[in-house]
């Protein structure tokens, strides 16, 4: 049972250090990468975020949840230490899995917002293919890889801490 909690931990101490690569190729032109669409919108009186404004991403050849048409998938970067793929595509977590793949992108308007039950529903609105895991801190996480599973950290004040497909 403690090798299963410290093996957990272990996990979750690895996906903590591995973060999406920052440096993504600019989108088209006229096109919003979600992220700037969250960064330029203004905060409510009340101090929540709007909701996410209609997805003007690039082409995704009209399938939802599938990868980019822009992502140079030949681009590649070093990999997370102890963990692979050794190298993956910019952008792409550690696992090598691209935000639009589990709705990570659309889901990033709700990072930091506490998680009620109106925020929950919205968030499980997104509909990723493979459902939605919240997990709470010191909650034991299995490890089984999905691609398109929408992963929602929360912090000790059931805030959105920390967004991912894994």
């Amino acid at each position: 049972m403690i090798r299963r909690a410290l093996a957990a931990g272990a996990v979750l101490l690895a996906l903590s250090a591995c973060q999406v690569e920052s440096a993504e190729p600019a989108p088209a032109a006229g096109a919003a990468n979600s992220l700037d669409r969250v960064a330029d919108s203004e905060t409510s009186a009340a101090g929540s975020r709007p909701s996410p404004a209609p997805s003007s991403e690039p082409s995704r050849g009209g399938e939802p949840f599938a990868v980019r048409s822009d992502r140079n998938l030949t681009d590649m970067i070093t990999g997370c230490p102890h963990q692979n793929p050794l190298r993956r595509p910019r952008g792409s977590n550690c696992f090598g899995i691209f935000p639009e793949q589990c709705g990570a992108d659309q889901a990033q308007p709700f990072h930091g917002q506490p998680l009620t039950q109106e925020t929950r529903a919205r968030i499980e609105a997104i509909a990723p293919p493979d459902g939605v895991r919240f997990i709470r801190p010191g909650e034991p996480v299995i490890q089984d890889l999905r691609a398109g599973r929408l992963n929602i950290e929360l912090d000790a004040e059931d805030r959105v801490e920390r967004i991912d497909c894994y």
